[in-house]
């Protein structure tokens, strides 16, 4: 059950990041367009993110010969 909490958590984290502002370091200014924060976000720490959500625990849990430790 906490396993799923915190995939959760990390879930509304990704969802959240495509719709929060960026800094512009140019002239201290925050990017509101959308397309762009995507962009910035699907080429940087999109694929961190949705990596952290992949529920490990229950791969390894169908594979039932399998042995961790």
């Amino acid at each position: 059950m906490i396993f799923f909490l915190i995939d959760l958590i990390f879930l509304a984290d990704i969802v959240l990041s495509f719709f929060t502002s960026i800094p512009e370091t140019e002239y201290e200014e925050e990017i509101m367009d959308k397309k762009i924060i995507s962009v910035k976000y699907l080429s940087g720490w999109f694929l961190i993110d949705f990596l952290s959500i992949i529920p490990v625990h229950v791969l390894f849990d169908a594979h039932d010969d399998y042995n961790l430790f």
